[in-house]
């Protein structure tokens, strides 16, 4: 997948399984993939603003600083990140040594996830006002 690509998914998923206002997927659907039923299911530290990560139906529901966003993470840090409250779309692509294993691709995928994650965790929380 291209990163518009990715956007484009995350954004129908941000607008409740709607593309150009047809329904392509099941509001229902998007629901219950976004709906946390493993809690604590990513148990290696990845960073300070990477908390709380449950999991749905191939979505990490992540906790960064004041918000909640919905990640769907790829091989080699690859991301989509949802951030509804806002109505954020983020895309990362990346393939950090592409083929390798151990702990220098992880290092490399973690500071990936640490990017998005420190950056959702500074956005200024929505004015309900």
């Amino acid at each position: 997948m291209t990163a518009r690509e990715m956007a484009r998914f995350g954004q129908m998923y941000l607008d409740g399984g709607r593309v150009d206002g047809e329904q392509v997927v099941p509001e229902s659907w998007i629901e219950q993939s976004w709906t946390p039923y493993t809690e604590s299911a990513w148990y290696y530290k990845v960073g300070d603003n990477f908390d709380r990560t449950a999991y749905g139906y191939q979505w990490w529901i992540i906790d960064a600083g004041p918000h909640t966003y919905r990640l769907a993470w790829g091989h080699g840090g690859q991301q989509i990140a949802v951030l509804p409250e806002l109505d954020l779309v983020i895309v990362v692509t990346a393939d950090p040594l592409r083929g390798q294993l151990g702990d220098e691709p992880w290092a490399l995928e973690k500071a990936n996830l640490n990017l998005v994650a420190d950056y959702i965790a500074g956005l200024p929380e929505q004015d309900d006002g």
